[in-house]
């Protein structure tokens, strides 16, 4: 009988070791890592998408990775060792035309993968015309676009971009992101050029000797940030008085943290804020995360966070009369991007354009700067 009772332990234990192999398998195959920028837009994420989905799915292991601006050299160098840690990412607009037409990232079929609306609508008629692309879940659209403190300019204040530009009527400093891509195009809408045709003019040597010239005329004026909190710190401190930045952050200083700002709409430069999937990741666990963070509910909500607008028509529907802040009650329909006040005279964002055309204008923004 002692044997006998031996043997039965020594079953217990095999069983038991091969229950935990199977387990750890099953926990290490069910991971999610999710690339976004953090700041502002990575905690709204956090709060609609990401936190609810580890809430639903308690099995799935959920990794955060913020560095969506050097997404795409990492990116290649996993798929290059087939070392890939990255599954979901939120690509920059330049980025995702590289890394999609590089085969770095899944085309998949919309309609297959992600969600319809609670009404049965296909996510192919759901989404707003133009955001779908075979690479692409689209999640928000947000922009970057100037604003002031109205202290500083109480009789006078800009309402336009040639107002930016315009030192001598609207003294000051203006704060600007340190890149080529937005600061060129403005320099050229300033100077005249139909926003319509901003591009196709930057893309001549003639056009990009113009936009750098009206840059100069502000050159002395500009004081650079190089990261999103740094501009609206700038702009708190008194150190500019005009500020470019992304309209969340802007609407973030103002409703939450009590900063005196007002908003320029005009020439807002506007952005489809994209998922992408690496490639040969979209496994079931990546697959649900896609499905749950595309949601009619979920872009609905993290519009009530963040003022970005969702890119599903069932989204704005479910807001309807009911679009305020969860943090702060205040009317977000009011300051969405896409809202027909704020959207007349916005200019799309064109990352195809910058993918093909940056590097040589990289070149010579980084010569100009030193000059």
């Amino acid at each position: 009988m002692r044997y006998i009772h031996l043997e039965e332990e020594n079953m217990k234990n095999i069983i038991m070791t091969m229950l935990i192999v199977i387990s750890s398998a099953t926990c290490a195959d069910s991971t999610v890592n999710i690339v976004n920028y953090g700041g502002a837009w990575g905690e709204a994420q956090q709060r609609a998408a990401i936190d609810p989905f580890i809430e639903q799915n308690p099995n799935i292991e959920v990794n955060i990775i913020k560095n969506a601006h050097s997404a795409l050299a990492a990116l290649r160098t996993q798929i290059e060792t087939g070392k890939i840690t990255y599954d979901v990412i939120d690509i920059p607009q330049e980025a995702l035309a590289i890394a999609c037409e590089d085969g770095l990232v899944e085309n998949f079929d919309h309609d297959k993968i992600l969600l319809p609306a609670p009404d049965g609508t296909l996510p192919s008629e759901d989404f707003l015309p133009g955001m779908l692309k075979n690479c692409v879940a689209p999640q928000v659209v947000y922009s970057i676009q100037f604003g002031y403190n109205p202290e500083t300019y109480i009789n006078n204040a800009p309402q336009t971009l040639a107002d930016v530009f315009d030192v001598e009527q609207f003294p000051g400093k203006r704060g600007l992101q340190r890149r080529p891509y937005n600061n060129l195009e403005w320099a050229l809408i300033a100077d005249g050029v139909d926003r319509n045709n901003v591009r196709d003019v930057l893309a001549t040597e003639e056009g990009l000797d113009r936009a750098f010239a009206k840059l100069d005329t502000i050159k002395d004026h500009i004081v650079w940030w190089d990261k999103a909190a740094a501009g609206i710190q700038q702009l708190s401190a008194g150190q500019v008085q005009i500020l470019a930045s992304y309209n969340g952050r802007f609407w973030k200083a103002k409703n939450v943290d009590g900063q005196n700002i007002e908003q320029i709409w005009d020439a807002q430069i506007y952005t489809v804020s994209p998922w992408v999937v690496a490639k040969g990741q979209m496994t079931p666990e990546v697959k649900a995360f896609i499905q749950h963070a595309t949601s009619t509910e979920t872009l609905a909500q993290i519009s009530k966070i963040i003022p970005y607008a969702p890119t599903r028509q069932s989204s704005i529907e479910l807001n309807s009369g009911n679009w305020t802040s969860v943090d702060t009650g205040t009317d977000m329909e009011a300051e969405m991007v896409t809202n027909p006040t704020n959207f007349a005279g916005s200019i799309p964002r064109d990352g195809a354009w910058w993918a093909e055309n940056g590097e040589r204008i990289n070149e010579r923004w980084e010569a100009w700067l030193l000059e």
